[in-house]
């Protein structure tokens, strides 16, 4: 067994890598292991809100994300099926405007600060399981090394940031998965702004079908564009070539949406479409044991609705290494205090919306009754109605400020439901 280490970090994503940045900065000897090689590509919405802005300009990164071939986001441009209206971002203290970048770009600078800060990598390597004593305490990992031999690595604190799925140890139960397409493409026509500051978001009937989802344009400045669809993953069938299937079938119909194809003409495809899973939210789950935390997909941070979780792994990354470095300085890494941890999570902007977590799991059970549309449609004429939606959709305010701010147009799209259910029945 190798020795050294005050925190092993298994994963090196968004939520891993700022573990591992903070924890060093702090004077850990961390221990980061991810199972690809860098450089990677990790299928991503790209886009970047208030929340992560904020995170990358902790990490330094604000200027990075100023150049001029990011795109820039200054509000949604919004299809449904009865609707169609634009809405600027809400103000927000954190950042007044958000960005475009590729995720194969940005996740190699985050790599950048967090080695410089002094943790150590450890690429092509697979996590197994985490070791514990017989009195359930956490003894460090063991993982597949580069030649697939197991090797143990011995330290008091793990966090698992391995995204959807984990390992032995680090799995996570009763997280939702959203599942998501990505096609590059480059040469589109420039649609002139504001409409490139915009991230075009379609709510088409075939993703509304299956629930809480969106199909999408998100524009760089360098003439290229992040084109895809995102669903919840329990509508779609469980085998996963069968879900690849069907997610190909919805993301080729969504191309083929008459404005989709208007604004791709002319444009080349970058790749073949590529798919990624995600855990999308999780506000019960558990995030802490006896010496073991989990951060981003791991610990279902992502916003509900958008999907949205860089800005959320890095501040639940943040968090965890400030508790591993206070579990150290008390030479404590019971369940009791990093229990702690837990309880700041639920604090984060993308779980303390238990509203949006109740609809989008009433949508995703429901998803035929068109629960949002009669709020869709209100929208192009009542501003106040685009701001709140606007609000909500950008993660900064629960669903539940819709009803107090607009119960007339709640109250209607409640109404509606019903009288679906009564002319199905």
């Amino acid at each position: 067994m190798q020795n050294g280490f005050d925190l092993v970090v298994v994963g090196a994503g968004p939520g891993g890598m700022g573990t591992a940045y903070y924890a060093a900065r702090l004077g850990l000897r961390v221990l980061l292991v991810e199972k690809d090689r860098f450089p990677r590509d990790r299928v991503c919405g790209d886009g970047m809100l208030a929340q992560t802005v904020a995170e990358m300009e902790r990490l330094g990164l604000g200027d990075y994300l100023a150049e001029e071939h990011h795109g820039v986001i200054e509000g949604f441009n919004i299809r449904t099926k009865t609707a169609r209206f634009s809405e600027g971002l809400p103000p927000d203290p954190r950042a007044s405007r958000g960005y475009v970048v590729r995720r194969s770009e940005f996740e190699p600078k985050i790599m950048e600060r967090t080695l410089a800060a002094g943790a150590t990598l450890r690429e092509g390597v697979e996590a197994r399981r985490v070791l514990r004593s017989p009195a359930g305490e956490t003894r460090g990992i063991e993982l597949l090394d580069e030649s697939g031999a197991p090797e143990q690595i011995p330290a008091p604190m793990v966090v698992t940031a391995g995204g959807w799925g984990g390992f032995e140890g680090g799995r996570q139960e009763g997280l939702a998965a959203m599942v998501v397409s990505r096609q590059y493409f480059s040469g589109l026509p420039d649609p002139g702004l504001p409409q490139r500051n915009l991230l075009q978001v379609w709510f088409t009937a075939d993703i509304e079908s299956l629930g809480v989802g969106y199909g999408r344009i998100f524009y760089l400045n360098d003439g290229s564009a992040n084109v895809g669809v995102a669903v919840y993953g329990h509508n779609l069938p469980g085998e996963p070539a069968a879900r690849e299937a069907a997610l190909r079938r919805l993301h080729e119909r969504f191309l083929a949406e008459p404005e989709v194809a208007e604004m791709l003409d002319g444009a080349e495809p970058e790749e073949e479409m590529a798919s990624r899973t995600f855990a999308s939210s999780g506000y019960g789950v558990s995030r802490s044991e006896a010496g073991l935390l989990k951060v981003g997909d791991a610990g279902g941070t992502s916003h509900p609705v958008s999907g949205e979780g860089i800005g959320f792994a890095l501040e639940a990354g943040r968090l965890a290494a400030g508790w591993a470095h206070e579990a150290h300085r008390r030479r404590d890494f019971s369940a009791a205090l990093l229990s702690g941890y837990a309880r700041q999570i639920k604090g984060l902007h993308s779980l303390r919306q238990p509203t949006t977590q109740g609809l989008v799991s009433l949508v995703n059970r429901l998803p035929r009754l068109d629960l949002m549309e009669p709020v869709f449609e209100r929208c192009p004429s009542d501003e106040r109605l685009r701001r709140t939606l606007a609000e909500c959709l950008a993660g900064n305010r629960d669903a539940g400020v819709m009803l107090r701010r607009h119960p007339a147009t709640v109250a209607r799209a409640v109404g509606a439901a019903v009288r679906r259910v009564v002319a199905r029945t």
